[in-house]
C-alpha cells in the first residue's frame, strides 16, 4: 500500500517535543542539569568575584525506520568553568628555550651593600588630628 505525501505541516514546539520523549524523563534531566549548572555557576561567580560561564549541551539522536517509527534517544552534558590558575609571562631565547628573564633586557650590575648594623625600632603613631 502506497501513501499519498501529506505535504509539509511546518515546525511543531520544541518543547513539547522535549516533554515527551522518553515519558518526560529528558525534560525533567534537562531541568535538573539547567539547575544544577546555575546554582554552580552562581558559586562561582561569588567565590571569584566575576563572571563565569558554564556550558549546557542537548544532543538528540533519531533513528527513523521505514515504517515511520521514530527512535529517540537523548544526551545532556553540562560544562563548569575550570578552576582558576594564575599566569606566568616567560621569554624565548635564540635557542628556542624558555626563560622567565627577558634575554633582550639589560641586566643591572647589582652589588652587596655592607654598613653598619642599626638597630630595628618601632615609629611612633600620632593620635592626634590637625584641622586646617
Amino acid at each position: 500500500m502506497e501513501r499519498e505525501d501529506e505535504g509539509d505541516e511546518g515546525a511543531r514546539s520544541f518543547a513539547r517535543l522535549i516533554e515527551q520523549v522518553a515519558d518526560g524523563d529528558a525534560q525533567r534531566a534537562l531541568s535538573d542539569e539547567l539547575h544544577a549548572l546555575c546554582t554552580r555557576l552562581r558559586e562561582e561567580a561569588q567565590a571569584r568575584g566575576t563572571d563565569v560561564g558554564g556550558e549546557l549541551t542537548l544532543t538528540l539522536k533519531l533513528k527513523v525506520e521505514p515504517s515511520d517509527v521514530v527512535g529517540v534517544s537523548y544526551e545532556i552534558k553540562s560544562k563548569l568553568p575550570g578552576p582558576r590558575r594564575s599566569k606566568g609571562v616567560m621569554w624565548l631565547t635564540k635557542g628556542g628555550n624558555l626563560t622567565p628573564s627577558n634575554p633582550r633586557q639589560q641586566r643591572l650590575p647589582l652589588k652587596e651593600v655592607g654598613g653598619a648594623e642599626r638597630e630595628v625600632r618601632d615609629v611612633a603613631q600620632t593620635t592626634t588630628v590637625k584641622e586646617l
